[in-house]
C-alpha cells in the first residue's frame, strides 16, 4: 500500500528513472594491495555505507554535511562511480539503514517530521515506482532478517527509573506492523552497529553501558532463546556486520593516540576468537560486506574503499595467523 507519494520533490530511483551524477573522485591510488579507491566521501560527507545484498555494484550511501548540517542518501555503483540520488534535506534526520533481502526495498530512519516524512520512524522506499511507506514509529538502527517478512529494531527507550534510557530490539512482522520486544537492556545507554546472522538466527550490535566514556562491546543476541553472549571485552568495539558466508564478523576497532582515538578495521569469528586487524585501512569506519562475501567497503578519511579479503589475507585466512 502506498501511504505517501513525494508531492513537492520527486524522488529520484537510480532502478527506474535512471538519473546519474557523476562523482568528483580526489584520489584513484589503492592505499595497499588488495583495496581499491571508489569514489570521494563527497559533499556533503559519507558517513555511513551499506552493499546492497542482491547487486554486487550498488552500495547504499548516507551523508551528512558540516557545517551546513544537510544529509543526502543516494545509491553508489562502484563500477562506474556514479550516485543516483534517493533523498536530499537541508536538516540530518534521514539516514539509510539498509536494504531488504530481495534488494526492493531500502528503509530510512527519519528523526525530523515535516511536509515530506509527516510522521518521524522508520519508512520503507520501494526501488521500482518510488512509494514510500512508514513502517514504525521507532527510529534507530534495523536488521532485516533473511526471510524477508521480519524486520530487527534496535532502540533507546526513553523514561526508566533505573537508567534515562534502555536499549531494547523488537522483531517487528512487516506485513501486520506487530512487533515483539526480544531484548532489553536497562544498563546501556547507546549502541551502534546492527546486523542479522545470513540463517537469521543471531543478531549482532554493540552497547556502551559507561556515561563518562565512549566504551562498548560486541553481543550476540540468539533469536530463537533470547540468550546474549558478549565477544568483545576491550571496551573498544563498534558497528559490527556479519559476513553473508556466516563464517566472519567485521567491525571498528578504536584506539587511544595520545589525546585522540583513531579507528580500525578488524574481522573475527562468530565466537569472539581470532580477532584481527585488517592492514593498510587508515581511519575507517562503517564496514559493509558484498553480497558474496568476498569483498569488504568502507569509509575512510578521503573516501570509500573496498578491499578484497582474500588478497589481503590470503586464502586461508585463519590457518597461520591464529593459534
Amino acid at each position: 500500500m502506498k501511504i505517501l507519494r513525494l508531492a513537492s520533490k520527486p524522488l529520484v530511483i537510480i532502478f527506474t528513472i535512471g538519473m546519474t551524477i557523476a562523482c568528483t573522485v580526489f584520489n584513484t591510488s589503492a592505499p595497499a594491495p588488495g583495496i581499491t579507491y571508489v569514489a570521494s566521501r563527497g559533499n556533503p560527507r559519507a558517513n555511513s555505507i551499506v552493499w546492497s545484498p542482491q547487486d554486487s555494484t550498488k552500495i547504499l550511501v548516507s551523508a551528512i554535511g558540516f557545517p551546513k548540517n544537510d544529509s543526502q542518501v543516494y545509491v553508489l555503483d562502484i563500477t562506474s562511480k556514479k550516485k543516483a540520488v534517493l533523498i536530499g534535506t537541508d536538516y540530518s534526520g534521514v539516514v539509510g539503514e539498509g536494504w531488504s533481502p530481495d534488494g526492493k526495498q531500502i528503509v530510512l530512519s527519519v528523526a525530523v517530521a515535516e511536509r515530506r516524512f509527516p510522521q518521524s520512524g522508520l519508512w520503507t522506499v520501494n526501488t521500482e515506482d518510488g512509494s514510500m511507506e512508514l513502517l514504525s514509529v521507532k527510529v534507530d538502527a534495523v536488521a532485516w532478517l533473511p526471510d524477508g517478512n521480519t524486520l530487527g529494531i534496535m532502540t533507546l527507550d526513553l523514561g526508566f527509573t533505573q537508567n534515562p534510557r534502555q536499549v531494547s530490539i523488537y522483531l517487528m512482522d512487516i506485513e501486520t506492523k506487530v512487533s515483539k520486544l526480544v531484548y532489553s537492556n536497562q544498563k546501556a545507554i547507546t549502541f551502534s552497529g546492527f546486523s542479522s546472522s545470513p540463517d537469521g538466527e543471531r543478531l549482532i550490535f554493540s552497547l556502551n553501558s559507561d556515561y563518562y566514556s565512549s566504551q562498548s562491546d560486541l553481543y550476540i543476541l540468539d533469536v530463537p532463546t533470547g540468550t546474549v553472549r558478549q565477544i568483545t571485552h576491550d571496551g573498544a568495539s563498534s558497528g559490527p556486520e556479519w559476513s553473508p558466508k556466516n563464517d566472519l564478523i567485521t567491525y571498528v576497532k578504536s584506539h587511544k593516540v595520545g589525546d585522540n582515538a583513531t579507528h580500525s578495521l578488524h574481522i573475527l569469528l562468530p565466537d569472539g576468537s581470532c580477532d584481527l586487524e585488517i592492514p593498510n585501512t587508515g581511519e575507517a569506519y562503517s564496514p559493509t560486506w558484498s553480497p558474496d562475501g568476498s569483498r569488504i567497503a568502507f569509509i575512510g578519511e578521503d573516501g570509500v574503499y573496498v578491499l578484497n579479503v582474500e588478497k589481503v589475507f590470503g586464502r586461508d585466512i585463519f590457518k597461520n595467523l591464529c593459534p
